[in-house]
Protein backbone atom coordinates (compact mmCIF):
# COMPACT_ATOMS: atom_id res chain seq x y z
CA UNK A 1 0.00 0.00 0.00
CA UNK A 2 1.21 3.60 -0.53
CA UNK A 3 0.78 4.30 3.18
CA UNK A 4 2.37 1.55 5.32
CA UNK A 5 0.92 0.93 8.75
CA UNK A 6 1.59 -1.19 11.81
CA UNK A 7 -0.77 -3.88 13.11
CA UNK A 8 -0.57 -4.94 16.76
CA UNK A 9 -2.17 -7.84 18.58
CA UNK A 10 -4.78 -6.75 21.11
CA UNK A 11 -3.53 -8.10 24.42
CA UNK A 12 -4.97 -7.96 27.92
CA UNK A 13 -2.51 -10.01 29.98
CA UNK A 14 -0.87 -9.00 33.22
CA UNK A 15 2.06 -6.62 33.33
CA UNK A 16 5.38 -7.89 34.65
CA UNK A 17 5.45 -4.88 36.98
CA UNK A 18 2.26 -6.03 38.71
CA UNK A 19 3.55 -9.57 39.26
CA UNK A 20 6.92 -8.40 40.60
CA UNK A 21 5.49 -5.87 43.03
CA UNK A 22 2.29 -7.64 44.15
CA UNK A 23 2.84 -8.34 47.86
CA UNK A 24 0.33 -11.23 47.81
CA UNK A 25 1.93 -13.03 44.87
CA UNK A 26 5.37 -14.61 44.61
CA UNK A 27 6.77 -15.17 41.13
CA UNK A 28 9.00 -18.25 41.15
CA UNK A 29 12.64 -18.07 40.08
CA UNK A 30 11.95 -20.44 37.16
CA UNK A 31 9.39 -18.03 35.75
CA UNK A 32 11.45 -14.92 36.43
CA UNK A 33 14.29 -16.42 34.40
CA UNK A 34 11.94 -17.58 31.63
CA UNK A 35 10.44 -14.10 31.36
CA UNK A 36 13.88 -12.48 31.31
CA UNK A 37 15.06 -14.80 28.54
CA UNK A 38 11.96 -14.34 26.37
CA UNK A 39 12.14 -10.56 26.75
CA UNK A 40 15.84 -10.50 25.83
CA UNK A 41 15.19 -12.76 22.83
CA UNK A 42 12.42 -10.47 21.59
CA UNK A 43 14.65 -7.41 21.84
CA UNK A 44 17.53 -9.24 20.17
CA UNK A 45 15.16 -10.06 17.30
CA UNK A 46 14.17 -6.40 16.93
CA UNK A 47 17.82 -5.37 16.92
CA UNK A 48 19.11 -7.88 14.38
CA UNK A 49 16.43 -9.71 12.37
CA UNK A 50 15.81 -7.09 9.69
CA UNK A 51 18.00 -5.09 7.35
CA UNK A 52 17.63 -2.13 9.67
CA UNK A 53 17.66 -2.57 13.47
CA UNK A 54 14.56 -1.59 15.41
CA UNK A 55 15.25 0.14 18.72
CA UNK A 56 12.39 -0.26 21.18
CA UNK A 57 13.31 2.89 23.08
CA UNK A 58 11.22 2.42 26.23
CA UNK A 59 11.70 -1.02 27.78
CA UNK A 60 10.15 -1.16 31.25
CA UNK A 61 8.34 -3.74 33.37
CA UNK A 62 5.15 -1.85 32.46
CA UNK A 63 5.45 -2.74 28.76
CA UNK A 64 6.17 -6.46 29.27
CA UNK A 65 2.90 -8.38 29.31
CA UNK A 66 2.34 -12.04 30.19
CA UNK A 67 -0.39 -14.40 29.04
CA UNK A 68 -1.88 -17.21 31.15
CA UNK A 69 1.16 -19.41 30.39
CA UNK A 70 3.59 -16.60 31.26
CA UNK A 71 4.65 -16.11 27.65
CA UNK A 72 6.07 -12.65 27.03
CA UNK A 73 4.44 -10.00 24.86
CA UNK A 74 6.17 -6.62 24.55
CA UNK A 75 4.10 -3.55 23.79
CA UNK A 76 4.98 -1.35 20.84
CA UNK A 77 8.34 0.37 20.48
CA UNK A 78 8.58 4.06 21.20
CA UNK A 79 7.46 5.72 17.96
CA UNK A 80 9.32 8.96 18.64
CA UNK A 81 12.57 7.17 19.58
CA UNK A 82 12.67 8.71 23.05
CA UNK A 83 12.64 6.98 26.42
CA UNK A 84 10.58 8.93 28.91
CA UNK A 85 10.17 6.56 31.87
CA UNK A 86 12.19 7.73 34.91
CA UNK A 87 14.71 5.22 36.22
CA UNK A 88 15.02 3.26 32.97
CA UNK A 89 16.79 5.93 30.93
CA UNK A 90 20.29 5.17 29.65
CA UNK A 91 22.63 7.90 31.02
CA UNK A 92 24.02 8.38 27.50
CA UNK A 93 20.52 8.87 26.05
CA UNK A 94 19.92 11.52 28.71
CA UNK A 95 22.70 13.55 27.11
CA UNK A 96 22.08 12.82 23.42
CA UNK A 97 18.31 12.38 23.45
CA UNK A 98 18.70 9.54 20.92
CA UNK A 99 17.62 5.97 21.68
CA UNK A 100 20.09 3.22 20.73
CA UNK A 101 20.39 -0.56 20.85
CA UNK A 102 22.74 -0.24 23.82
CA UNK A 103 20.15 2.03 25.43
CA UNK A 104 17.68 -0.87 25.19
CA UNK A 105 20.31 -3.07 26.86
CA UNK A 106 20.56 -0.59 29.75
CA UNK A 107 16.78 -0.39 30.18
CA UNK A 108 16.57 -4.19 30.09
CA UNK A 109 19.26 -4.26 32.79
CA UNK A 110 16.94 -2.19 34.99
CA UNK A 111 14.15 -4.73 34.35
CA UNK A 112 16.56 -7.53 35.31
CA UNK A 113 17.36 -5.66 38.53
CA UNK A 114 13.61 -5.46 39.25
CA UNK A 115 13.26 -9.20 38.64
CA UNK A 116 16.13 -9.95 41.02
CA UNK A 117 15.29 -7.51 43.81
CA UNK A 118 11.55 -6.83 43.67
CA UNK A 119 12.39 -3.17 44.33
CA UNK A 120 10.81 -0.07 42.81
CA UNK A 121 12.83 1.53 40.02
CA UNK A 122 12.74 4.94 41.71
CA UNK A 123 12.57 5.27 45.50
CA UNK A 124 13.19 8.68 47.07
CA UNK A 125 13.58 7.03 50.49
CA UNK A 126 16.84 5.40 49.39
CA UNK A 127 20.09 7.31 50.07
CA UNK A 128 21.08 10.00 47.60
CA UNK A 129 23.06 8.40 44.81
CA UNK A 130 21.02 5.19 45.11
CA UNK A 131 17.51 6.48 44.47
CA UNK A 132 17.26 4.78 41.12
CA UNK A 133 17.38 0.99 41.14
CA UNK A 134 20.31 1.04 38.71
CA UNK A 135 22.37 3.13 41.14
CA UNK A 136 21.25 0.99 44.09
CA UNK A 137 22.12 -2.24 42.29
CA UNK A 138 25.53 -1.07 41.08
CA UNK A 139 26.39 0.18 44.56
CA UNK A 140 25.51 -3.22 46.04
CA UNK A 141 27.42 -5.06 43.30
CA UNK A 142 30.60 -3.03 43.89
CA UNK A 143 33.69 -4.46 45.54
CA UNK A 144 33.24 -8.14 46.32
CA UNK A 145 29.52 -7.99 45.58
CA UNK A 146 28.52 -8.99 49.11
CA UNK A 147 26.02 -6.13 49.21
CA UNK A 148 23.89 -7.94 46.64
CA UNK A 149 22.73 -10.42 49.26
CA UNK A 150 21.03 -7.55 51.06
CA UNK A 151 18.95 -6.41 48.10
CA UNK A 152 18.05 -9.64 46.28
CA UNK A 153 14.65 -11.23 46.83
CA UNK A 154 15.22 -13.41 49.91
CA UNK A 155 12.92 -16.23 48.85
CA UNK A 156 14.84 -17.01 45.68
CA UNK A 157 17.00 -20.05 46.39
CA UNK A 158 18.88 -20.83 43.16
CA UNK A 159 21.99 -19.02 44.33
CA UNK A 160 24.29 -20.08 41.49
CA UNK A 161 21.93 -18.85 38.79
CA UNK A 162 21.14 -15.75 40.86
CA UNK A 163 24.80 -14.78 40.92
CA UNK A 164 25.18 -15.33 37.18
CA UNK A 165 22.12 -13.21 36.36
CA UNK A 166 23.28 -10.53 38.82
CA UNK A 167 26.66 -10.37 37.05
CA UNK A 168 24.89 -10.05 33.70
CA UNK A 169 22.67 -7.30 35.11
CA UNK A 170 25.74 -5.34 36.24
CA UNK A 171 27.17 -5.54 32.71
CA UNK A 172 23.92 -4.23 31.20
CA UNK A 173 23.87 -1.29 33.62
CA UNK A 174 27.38 -0.01 32.94
CA UNK A 175 27.40 3.72 32.25
CA UNK A 176 29.55 3.46 29.12
CA UNK A 177 27.57 1.83 26.31
CA UNK A 178 30.65 0.23 24.76
CA UNK A 179 31.15 -1.77 27.97
CA UNK A 180 27.66 -3.29 27.77
CA UNK A 181 26.89 -6.54 25.94
CA UNK A 182 24.66 -6.61 22.87
CA UNK A 183 21.09 -7.87 23.21
CA UNK A 184 22.09 -11.00 21.28
CA UNK A 185 24.83 -11.67 23.84
CA UNK A 186 22.39 -11.07 26.71
CA UNK A 187 19.83 -13.47 25.23
CA UNK A 188 22.49 -16.13 24.61
CA UNK A 189 23.79 -15.90 28.18
CA UNK A 190 20.28 -16.08 29.65
CA UNK A 191 19.53 -19.12 27.47
CA UNK A 192 22.63 -20.83 28.86
CA UNK A 193 21.66 -19.97 32.45
CA UNK A 194 18.09 -21.16 31.88
CA UNK A 195 19.44 -24.43 30.49
CA UNK A 196 21.49 -24.96 33.66
CA UNK A 197 18.41 -24.33 35.78
CA UNK A 198 16.38 -26.86 33.80
CA UNK A 199 19.15 -29.43 34.27
CA UNK A 200 19.18 -28.72 38.00
CA UNK A 201 15.43 -29.28 38.03
CA UNK A 202 15.98 -32.58 36.19
CA UNK A 203 13.68 -31.60 33.36
CA UNK A 204 10.80 -30.64 35.64
CA UNK A 205 8.24 -28.22 34.25
CA UNK A 206 8.54 -24.57 35.19
CA UNK A 207 6.85 -23.84 38.47
CA UNK A 208 4.08 -21.26 38.55
CA UNK A 209 4.00 -18.42 41.01
CA UNK A 210 2.27 -18.78 44.33
CA UNK A 211 -0.67 -16.80 45.64
CA UNK A 212 -1.04 -16.49 49.39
Amino acid sequence: TPDPFLVYEFFTGKKLYDLIHDQEYFLSWDLRLKIAFETASSLAYLHSAGELPIVHGDITSFCIFLDSSYNVKISQPSLNGCVCTPGYLDPENDVSGISTKKGDVYSFGVVLAEILTGKEVVDLDRPEGERTLAENFLSAAGGDGEGLHEILVHRLRMEKQLKEVAMLTEKCLRRLSEERPTMNEVATELKTILGKLELDNDGAQLNPGTTF
